[in-house]
Order: structure tokens, then sequence, then C-alpha cells
């Protein structure tokens, strides 16, 4: 067929120098009229050129196996590429010659796209009809991100017409959704003809590259690797997929007939039949695979196929059990074949069994000019890898272009060097292209600029405007390398997206790049493909805590080679040499050295097809490795393909028996893959096996230097094994997220935002929601508008409706609880639960508090062991209201059932009694070894211990609870709990040893349990007096980084609710809006307004003070509750002024105070009967001691509180109010639990009593 189309040029070429020495003869031998001369004349030149189209394209070499169809199409893309082709490429060196001349071409751009939607949404929305110029259109138009298009993006989504573009929309084409969520951008065949001009310049550079190489194109079928998608349409029935899958030649000029472009979609059948096809035959014109990773993919199934390949080229037919398709599409493909024995034989001879396939495609295909192949930004090291099997072919990336238009043509062919990236000159139609200037971190530096107005060595983000879309980010940052003239020559750097950052520095995906590169060339090794990994999101996947900051890298290397552990060392030396910021943090200490895993053959390969299943209607075709992951499912994947998984150092005996069976099990394994030759099934399952040993022995080595406790349960060992693993790296990201957001005030703002929204997303469809208007909530200042701030008897129409058990009053659903405020107040206050989002953010909260508490705790040089943890609450009876909904104080609707504390399970749920619930956690506590956490009321257990000291000893001696201290528990729960103990006289005997007859305590926690890491225990606040009564030596732990006695400091929380801040003055009253965390100002008092699950902007009646700034972030301290103020002529006095008054008194009076209450002289005197006749306030303490107060002691107070309180003195001075009074009571008198207050647990309240102080009662003689 070749000869045929030689001889059928020539005889043409012939025909037409027939015809025109026939044309020469007519007008020599006979007078020919004016108008005869001009028809001869047109014969002439029409002959003229087709008789040289003819031989220009039998230069071509056509190929014999093409069809006509296939023929003609080829031929008029050669004719185009050579006409119209050279002359955009002309046109665009012509407009490089001047920045005027560049201006005005992209003007021209421009407003042909403006022009053309000027009647369309956005282009109503935008203005577009008074638009004149470029700057028209900037100030018209602002850059945006995708995301921030979905007005636009959703009605087009829907098929809406006149959205970007006039007309219906056709198609949606789907972006690769490699670095997250797919794009989706309109389309309409008619406007893909904006692309034909600059398709045919980059044919006309690639072409003039072939010939630079000393290569001669020639007019064979095409290699193209494509597998595309099925047909799919959306829910609005627009047809969707990917951009090739509806721009795909559809003509008979590819080795693979159109068919499986069509029909197959399945990734390893397309992949094979692309192979057979290729292979059959013995002559191709080019390859186009544009991704290095797409050509790799086919060079893997080759090679894993090879016999069958060869086979069904000898046989003339695919292999049904291959291909794995229907027989009627099996048969139309076989009917392109043909049996070719000698074709088969000589591959054989070429490359013999197919494992090495050196030189492939210059051996497989000798004539083949060119490989149309991207080897720069991420793909160099793909690139490098390929290299090996496309010998000494050249390889040329003629385009930069993405979903969103054309950015760069790669015009400079004088080079032939294939070891260097492509370098691109801009475009200058059919998209308008500007360039935002961006730091090494992805910031902007700078405004938009054009083409002209870039400089060398500068980093830029690409923005483009095209057909369907106007200013959007592409999220590519190119590097300007020269200029040629005035327009800049630029590489690809890397996507803006794909950067590394754990700590304050960002690496890119360029730096990592090198890295890899560089380390591969120093171990003489091939890098098949990489990604890297942040270690917040690596470890918690992985189940592995280093406890600090570093990068996780994943490569594939192509060969038996394993990394050695030096090897691995080099990944990280060769980062460092490749990023000046990432050495400084190494060199800092602030990051770790990278951890590098390398994975199985074909690791990356599965990833790939994961991602393409996960980002449905996606091709192969247009798939890019990710450098930089953001999923646990493909992070998952890379590690189910580790050769060697070492998450962690390594555990007492039975942990030590896990260990040797693991190690057992792995020798076991590496015996059998040397004894054994299996398939590739056969290594990966041996290989997942021995992923999983190391692992399970390494988990085991790390557990068992924790020191479990050996009375632990199963499902206890288990749960602290999680929360040590596990949630204490979830804590940590949480805690780097928080730091991270408070570097700007506008990242705080944004995850406020996040966090609101989210709250108002849940509550949209509830009575609440939907009487503020919360479908028209975009924002917090929408949310402001709609939702007043109000107290809590202000909500009481919704409050109530949810006290009745009603569903979807604050959330979706009906409530499962009820949890009830502590009500030392006044009135409990109650708020309606729903399990699942409750649960979510108390564990939020809980893990977050203890990871800042362990980190302390290490800081100290003490350390978080898997003991029983020493949990000391009572929880009351569980109750219902009269509707049937259960009431409970939220930590019993929190409480884990799971035997992790050191008293068992059934104590919590059956003893409600305060003072049996204490001794039976004093009992179990000093039994053994603990981590002390969550004390809920400490003082009354150490009261408790001191006051039965001798019995508490008895029954730890004895093995069991003494009946007549728990009289009232019922015998068959004293026999349960009696289970769990066992004699232990030698505790018994330590502990008298310890602490003698029990009177004095000092040092008890540290003595009583020396390992115990930390203690959860506010000290601020109204629990400042508690704190100095225990700071006596019981604890001996540091809680603070700088020293014990100052109040904690608080840093505000930005998810999981939404907080708000009314700044007030020291009387209360408000003094403006309320304002968001950022927007504090140190030494400003603040009360709290809380948004969650099941409150909408609800004044708390906490006040807060800020006393300094971190970053754009707050750092407060409690100060009082607002309802705690005491009055009784015009003044004031706050909590938190008779906190320091306290103080002050017991410094002079040298003593510790247990505890304290205030009330005014109008509720004291109608609960005792006197009248003073004068206004006053009257002060309830506890002491640490038998000390009596005496007369001028007592007036050491009302001194202290005058010099605490400048309006307090004021008034003491003029007389409107008398001398306070003092009344000190026995010890105990504060740990009485009140009864009133049923369904919730004992609180403590601080300044006014504003009931009949109980405490009088124990009033000391």
């Amino acid at each position: 067929m070749a000869q045929s189309y030689a001889t059928v040029l020539n005889l043409i070429s012939a025909g037409c120098v027939g015809l025109i020495a026939t044309a020469v003869a007519a007008l020599l031998s006979s007078q020919c009229s004016l108008y005869g001369l001009g028809f001869l004349g047109i014969i002439c030149s029409a002959a003229t050129s087709i008789a040289l189209t003819c031989q220009y394209l039998r230069q071509m070499r056509p190929c014999n196996t093409l069809s006509w169809n296939g023929f003609i199409q080829m031929a008029k893309t050669r004719l185009l590429t050579a006409t119209l082709g050279r002359y955009s490429v002309w046109n665009l060196k012509r407009a490089y010659r001047s920045g005027s001349r560049m201006l005005e071409m992209q003007h021209i751009t421009l407003m042909k796209h403006v022009a053309r939607s000027r009647n369309t949404v956005f282009g109503r929305d935008h203005g577009f009809a008074e638009i004149r110029g470029i700057d028209d259109f900037r100030a018209r138009v602002p850059v945006r991100d995708y995301a921030e298009l979905d007005k636009y993006n959703q009605l087009a989504y829907r098929g809406e017409p006149n959205v970007f573009f006039p007309g219906g929309v056709e198609f949606l084409f789907k972006t690769s959704g490699t670095t997250g969520k797919n794009k989706t951008f309109p389309g309409a065949r008619r406007f893909l003809k904006d692309f034909a001009t600059a398709f045919l310049a980059t044919k006309f550079c690639f072409e003039e590259f072939t010939r630079k190489s000393g290569r001669r194109c020639s007019m064979a079928r095409q290699l193209m690797t494509s597998v595309h998608s099925a047909d799919k349409r959306n829910e609005f029935g627009v047809p969707t997929g990917p951009l090739s899958k509806f721009v795909v030649s559809r003509g008979d000029i590819l080795t693979t007939p159109v068919e499986p472009f069509q029909r197959v979609h399945d990734a390893k059948a397309a992949f094979y039949i692309h192979a057979v096809f290729a292979l059959w035959h013995d002559r191709i014109g080019d390859v186009s695979a544009f991704y290095p990773t797409t050509l790799s993919t086919f060079i893997r199934c080759v090679i894993d196929n090879w016999d069958s390949v060869l086979s069904d080229i000898e046989r003339g037919r695919l292999s049904a059990d291959k291909v794995g398709i229907e027989p009627e599409l099996l048969a139309a493909l076989n009917s392109h074949l043909s049996p070719k024995p000698a074709r088969a034989a000589q591959l054989r001879a070429l490359f013999g069994d197919g494992q090495d396939l050196s030189g492939f495609f210059e051996k497989a295909w000798p004539d083949i000019p060119c490989v149309m192949l991207a080897r720069s930004g991420s793909f160099q090291s793909s690139y490098r890898y390929l290299r090996k099997y496309l010998g000494n072919l050249p390889t040329f990336g003629s385009v930069l272009s993405g979903s969103e238009g054309f950015v760069g043509i790669n015009i400079n062919v004088k080079e032939v060097d294939c070891n260097v990236p492509e370098r691109y000159n801009p475009m200058l139609s059919p998209s308008f292209v500007e360039f935002v200037p961006v730091d090494a971190g992805g910031s902007d530096v700078g405004e938009a600029k054009l083409a002209h107005e870039l400089e060398v060595g500068g980093l830029y983000e690409t923005v483009l405007t095209s057909f369907n879309c106007f200013r959007v980010r592409s999220g590519d940052v190119i590097r300007i390398v020269a200029m040629d003239r005035c327009a800049p020559v630029f590489e690809l750097s890397h996507r803006k997206s794909h950067m590394l950052s754990v700590d304050a520095e960002k690496t890119t995906e360029n730096a990592l790049q090198s890295c890899v590169l560089l380390a591969a060339e120093r171990l003489n090794c091939h890098v098949i493909d990489f990604s890297a990994a942040e270690c917040f999101l690596y470890e918690p996947v992985a189940g592995t805590c280093r406890g600090t900051k570093y990068y996780a890298l994943f490569v594939e290397l192509d060969g038996d080679r394993r990394l050695a552990e030096d090897d691995k060392q080099l990944f990280d030396q060769t980062l460092r040499e490749s990023s000046e910021h990432y050495d400084q943090m190494r060199v800092g200490g602030r990051i770790d050295t990278m951890q590098v895993l390398q994975v199985k053959l074909g690791a990356f390969a599965a990833l790939r097809l994961q991602m393409m299943r996960r980002n449905d209607g996606i091709s192969e075709f247009q798939f890019k490795m990710p450098r930089v992951l953001r999923s646990e499912d493909s992070l998952r994947c890379l590690l189910d393909g580790c050769l060697l998984a070492s998450y962690m150092r390594t555990y007492e005996e039975l942990l030590n028996l896990a260990t040797a069976a693991a190690a057992l099990l792995l020798s076991g394994l590496a015996f059998a893959m040397l004894q054994l030759s299996g398939g590739p099934l056969t290594f990966a399952a041996f290989g997942v096996l021995a992923t999983l040993s190391v692992t399970a022995a390494v988990v085991s080595q790390y557990l068992r230097l924790q020191q479990p406790c050996n009375t632990l349960g199963w499902r206890g060992f288990l749960m602290l094994s999680l929360l040590k693993l596990l949630g204490v790296t979830w804590a940590r990201y949480s805690v780097w997220d928080l730091k991270r957001a408070y570097k700007s005030g506008s990242a705080m703002r944004a995850k406020q935002q996040q966090t609101l929204m989210q709250l108002v997303e849940q509550s949209r469809e509830t009575i609440f929601g939907r009487d503020h208007g919360f479908a028209e909530v975009r924002g917090i200042e929408d949310f402001r508008a709609r939702v007043p701030v109000r107290n809590y008897n202000e909500l009481d129409k919704y409050n109530q409706l949810a006290y009745r058990g009603e569903p979807d009053v604050y959330f979706k659903g009906r409530p499962d609880c009820l949890f009830k405020t502590s009500g030392t107040t006044g009135k409990n206050k109650t708020f309606s639960v729903i399990r699942p989002i409750a649960e979510r953010s108390l564990m939020s909260i809980f893990m977050l508090v203890y990871y800042t508490r362990e980190l302390l705790a290490s800081r100290h040089g003490r350390q978080y062991k898997l003991k029983r943890l020493f949990v000391v609450r009572n929880l009351p009876k569980d109750r219902q209201n009269e509707f049937g909904v259960p009431i409970a104080p939220l930590t019993k609707y929190f409480h884990t059932p799971v035997d992790i504390y050191t008293t068992p399970v059934e104590a919590f749920k059956k003893i409600h009694d305060a003072d049996t619930g204490f001794y039976v956690h004093s009992v179990f506590a000093l039994l053994g070894e603990v981590n002390v956490f969550f004390p809920t009321n400490l003082i009354s257990l150490v009261r408790c211990v001191s006051s039965n000291w001798d019995s508490v000893l008895s029954d730890i001696e004895n093995g069991k609870l003494s009946a007549e201290k728990l009289k009232d528990v019922d015998k068959e729960l004293l026999s349960l709990l009696n289970q769990y103990l066992s004699p232990k006289p030698e505790r018994a005997a330590q502990l008298r040893s310890l602490f003698g007859d029990g009177k004095d305590l000092s040092g008890f926690f540290e003595k009583a349990w020396p390992n115990v890491p930390f203690v959860m225990l506010a000290r601020s606040g109204s629990f400042e007096s508690p704190y100095r009564f225990l700071k006596k030596g019981l604890f001996g732990i540091n809680l603070n980084l700088e020293t014990d006695d100052r109040p904690e400091t608080y840093h505000p929380f930005l998810s999981g609710s939404f907080v708000e801040f009314i700044p007030i003055d020291a009387d209360g009253n408000d003094l403006g809006e309320p304002l968001l965390a950022h927007e504090l100002k140190v030494g400003q008092l603040y009360e709290t307004v809380s948004t969650s699950f099941n409150c909408f902007r609800l004044r708390v009646g906490d006040v807060i003070k800020v006393t300094k700034m971190d970053g754009c972030a707050p750092v407060f301290e409690i100060s009082h509750r607002k309802s705690h103020v005491l009055a009784v002529h015009v003044e004031k006095t706050t909590e938190k002024s008779l906190q320091n008054c306290v103080a002050l008194a017991a410094r002079r009076l040298g003593c510790e105070i247990v505890d304290f209450s205030a009330t005014d002289c109008f509720l004291y005197e109608s609960i005792t009967g006197t009248s003073k006749e004068t206004k006053f306030y009257i002060i309830f303490v506890e002491l640490d001691s038998s000390r009596v107060l005496v007369e001028d002691e007592l007036l050491v107070f009302d001194k202290a509180l005058r010099d605490s309180l400048e309006d307090y003195n004021l008034f003491r001075s003029e007389g409107d109010i008398d001398t306070m009074t003092v009344v000190q009571v026995q010890p105990g008198a504060f740990q009485y639990t009140p009864t009133q207050n049923d369904g919730a647990e004992s609180g403590h309240q601080r300044g006014a009593i504003q009931n009949a102080p109980s405490s009088e009662a124990g009033r000391a003689r």
C-alpha cells in the first residue's frame, strides 16, 4: 500500500505536469484571448500546486497500513501544519519583537472573548458591554480561584445556556482531580475550533524539532495510549468526561482502532489492546503520550504480558481472557488484525523474554522520529526512568496547557537537549493569560501582570481567561529563566497546592523533585515514581507517633534493589541541599529527618487506579501523579505497598511473645520468597504479610516500653493504646492547625467562619434555623444580622421545646439527653444533646486538653504510661423529666464504660452517694500504679482518705471493701466490686511507712504514685484558693511552663464552637458589639458568647481578661463569672476582686484558704434573722488547719478588699458600706453536696451566694 500511495502520488504529479505541458503547448500553438490566458494560468497554477503537494506528501512516506480515510486526514493535518501552523509561529515571533505588539495581540484575544460573552450571565454580571480594553476588564473581573466561581459553575453544571458563553452546554470536561476535587468546565465543540490554530502551531514546532534532531517525520499511524471513561451524564443529563474524550480524533490515524477508545474503559484491558496493536505495526509515525507516567504504565503492561502479546501478534487475534470484553467487540477488534509470525519472531529476537526492554521504542520501531512527552515539573523523575526504554529517541514537550486554556508554546527548537526541562514562550492566543507574582511559599506579592511585564528569576502563578472561564487561577507556578526579546522564556516550576509544610517552612514540589533526582543519581538507581506526605497525615494512618515533625517520602525503584538505611538518609540530605529553608529548619531541630519508605513495583500504578476510581470520569491519559498526598486513602494505598514498614521503635512478656511471633513469621516469609517462584500476586501477598509482621513487632515493642498495667482488661489495654498511638497524633495536628491559624487574623476568621457555617448548615432545617433564616446565611455577618445575642432565659421558647423532647429544635433529630449545669448560680440550665455530635465535639476537646497536659508533663521529664486512669467522679442516678427525656450532667453522658479507670465501671453506674463514692475511689486508687487524670473534686478525695485512713488501708490489706463503710451499697454490688480486689498487705505497709497515721498527707499523690505524669486540674479564676491548698506539696509537678503560681492562660478554640467576645467594663456593662477572637485587645475584659450545635449566640456568663497576644490570637485568663457580683450600694464587686482579697488576706495571715464564698447583707439577714441597719458583705472562709481566726485577723479580709478594690474603699471611707463580716466555717463545710440540684454533679460557687448559705450550718465556734 505504501508503494501504491507513492505510485498514486507520482501519477497525480505526472498528470499535473502533463496538464501543464498541454496548457503551454496550447498557448504556443494558438492565439488565446485574455480570458483564455487567464484560464490557462489558473490551470497551470492549480496543477503546479497539486504536483508540489503530492511530492511533499510522498516525501512524508505514507504508511501502507493507512486507510484512505486516515491518509486524507493525516495529509490535511500535515498541509495545514506546514501553512497555518508555520504562519502562527511566525506571527508569534513577530509579536515578541516589542511589548506593544504583544499587548495588542493580547488585547485582540481578550476582546474576542469579551464580545462573545457580552450577553451571557457572567458577562452581564460583570458589565462586559462597557469593557473597551484590558484595564476595563481587570477592573470589573477579579482574579479568582475555581471555587469562587461556584455560582456560575453550578449553573453550567446544570446545563443552563448562556452562562460563560452563548448557547447551550454540550458537555462538561473534568480535570484530573489529582490535587483534590475534580473541577468541571463547560464546553461546546463549536468553541474548540478556537484552539485549532494553537494546535497547528504546536504541531509545527514538533516537526521543526524533529528536523533539527536529524530525523524525518512520516505519515504513519500514531501511538496514543489513552484510556477514556465510559459515557456518563450528570444528574441534569449533561455529558461529562475528560476533555480528550470529546476531542480525540475519530479518523483512522492511530495504531489502535477507534472502538477501544469508545468502549473499553478498564485501564488494564485498554493498555493491553494498545500494546498488541502498537507492536503489530512494524512502523509508527510518532508517540503522543504527553505524560511519562502514561508511557511507563504502557511499558509495564508490555513487560508483564510479553508472551501473551507476542502470541496474539503471531495468531492475529486478541486473547479473550486478557481483555475481558464482549465477544462482538472482540470480533470487531480482531478484524483489524492478521497473523504476523515474522513480526513476533523479530520482537523475540530483539528483546528475548521481554524482561529487559532497554531501547524498546527505538528498536521496536526504528523509523519513529520523536516522542511527544512532557519532561518538566513533576514529570522529571518519571522521565528519567523512561529514558531507559526510549534509547536515543528525542522527546519534545510542545505546549504548556490545562483545562483552562493554553499558557505556553515550546518555540525554541534550536537546541536538542532532552535532559533539560522544556522552556516555553507565552501563547498570546487563543487564551488571555496573566501572571500573578508569588514568593517561594506561594503567597501573592503583587498584582497580575501581562507577559511582556515579567522579570527574569521571578515566580508567577498563571491566570487564564478563555471561552469558558475568566481570570481563573490555574495553580501552576512558572519560573522566568530568560527573555526572548520582549517575551519571557519560562519553565514549569510546580503546582501551587503541591507544597509540604510541617512548621513554618514551605517545601515545593520542585524542591522534592530535585531531591529525588539528586538522590537517585548518587545511588545509581532509577526512581519510577514518588510522592510525599506531612507527618500529620502520615502518622494517624500509619499508626505511629514519633513526637516530632517530619516528611514521609514514598519511592518506587525500578528493579529488585532494596534501599538500606544509609541510602534512605541520602534523600533527607539531598532535600537539605535542594531547599535552604528546609535545611535551616533541620539544623534548628524544628523538623526531624525525613522518613523514606520504599514501595514495591506497581504500588504507584495501584495508587493511580485508586485515584482514578475515586475521581470518576477522568482518564489515564490525563492523570498526573500528585507529589504531595492530601488523602488518607491514597496514603493507605502506598502503605499497603511498602516493602519495609518501620513505623515505630520497640514492648513485656505477652508483647515480647507477639514480637517473637512476628519475627518468626517474617523469617518464614523471607525463606519462602527465596525458595518459591511466584507471580506478582504471590509476591504482593508476601509483601503484605511481611509488612503486617514488622508492624506488629514494632508496635508491640513500643507499647511494652509504656509499661502497661497488668490489671488492665483487653478492652482497656486496646483503648489506652489507641489513645496513645492515634489520639495524641490527632491532637498534635489540631494544636498545630490552631497555631498555624493564629499567625494571621484572616486565617483565624476563615477558620471561625468555617466552624460557624458547619453549625449553620447542620441546623438549617431545624425550628431555630428556619425562624432565623439560616438558609440565607452565607457568612458571619449574615449570621449576626439574623441571630441576636441572648441570655439563656431569652431562648425559653426553644429550650422548652427541647425539654419536651421535640425533634429538630436546635439540631436535626430528637435529643438523646438533656445535660444539666451545676446550678450553683441559681436555677439549673438544661441543654439538649444528640449523641454523635456531642461525642465528636467532646472527644475533640478531650484530646486537645489531654495532649497539652502530656506535653507539659514531658517538659518536666515525666511520661504517660499505660496505667489506669484516676477519675474522681460521682454521677447522679439515671432519671428522666416528665416528658421521658433522660437528664444527666455532661460527664455522665460522656462517661466511657471501658475498663480503663482505677475504679470499676459498676461503681460509676450504681453508686451515687458522694461520701460512699469517694471512699470506693480511694481504696481502688491506692491499690497500685495509676495515671492521675481529671479530678472533679480532689479536695474531697484527700479529706476522705485522711478521715478514713485506717479503714482504707485495712480494705487494701484484706482485699475487700468494708461493709460497715458501705452499708448503703447493695450486697450484690459490694460482692461484685470485691471481685476486683485481692489482699495487698505489702502495699498497705508501704503507705503506712509513707504517711503514718494519715493525718499529714503532704506530697500524697507524688509519694503514693511516684510515676504519676500529670494532673488535669483547673487553677485559674475561682479555683485559685483550692489550688493553693493542694499545692502544699501534694503533687510536686509544675503544671505551667513558667511557674506553678500563675493562673492558666488560654488560647481561643476556633473549631467545634463559634465564640464571640463582648467588651465589658469592670462593672459588667457592655461596651460594644461582639468581636471575634483576633479583634480583642490586651487588658480588656470580655464576656464570652457561644454558638454550638445546641445553642446560638448565648451569653455564657464567663468574663475573661486578655493578658497578651500570640501572633493574632489573644491569650486570656478567666477573670470571673459575670453573675457573681456583689452590690449593696451602687458598687459592683466582682468574683475576681473577692478572689484577690482572699489571696491577699491569706498571705498576710500566713494561712491556707481551702475555699470561700460570699453574699450580701440582704440575703444573710433574712436567713439569720439579724439586722445591722447598715450595708455590708459577709464572707465565709474555710482554713486548712484547726486554727481559729480572732477578731483582729477577721478584719484583715476587709482591709485586703479595700486594698484590692478602689470603689469598695471609696464607699467604705464615705460610710456607705460597713465593715465586711467574716465567718470562719469548720473544715469540710464546703464539701457538702447540694441536694436541690438533682441530676447535676456537685459544683462550687464563687462570689455571691444566690441561695441560702448552707455554709452557715458549718460555722466555726
